[in-house]
């Protein structure tokens, strides 16, 4: 990955559904996450079952970790929790993963939070 070996938090609470959701469950991080470069960013193809890469949804980077990533995207419906989709994270190989989290920030942004399923 694109570590630069500067810690943000290591097993802190994570909200594992949206932030409205009074029935939200609380998760331990397992793995410590890393400030990414500078300029970090990932594509994602929200067909996780296509034969060729075909990225569709441009996000930033603002953590990264062994097993997944923060991204902030514009707002897509595409981009729900628990969907399956392929995330290149830099200048990584596709990754197939899925979304555990999501945080609207505004209208037109969102934070999410994807875990690498291989």
């Amino acid at each position: 990955m694109l570590f630069s070996h500067s810690s943000l938090c290591c097993n802190d609470l994570m909200s594992t559904s949206d932030p409205g959701d009074e029935s939200k469950k609380m998760a331990k991080r397992s793995s410590i996450r890393y400030q990414p470069d500078e300029g970090t960013f990932a594509l994602i193809d929200c067909d996780a079952d296509a034969k060729t890469f075909n990225p569709t949804l441009p996000a930033l980077v603002f953590s990264e970790a062994h097993k997944g990533c923060g991204l902030v995207a514009l707002t897509s419906d595409h981009l729900q929790v628990g969907r399956i989709l392929r995330v290149q994270v830099g200048s990584l190989a596709p990754l197939r993963s899925e979304i555990r989290w999501r945080e609207q920030l505004d209208p037109n942004v969102i934070k999410i939070g994807i875990m690498f399923l291989e």
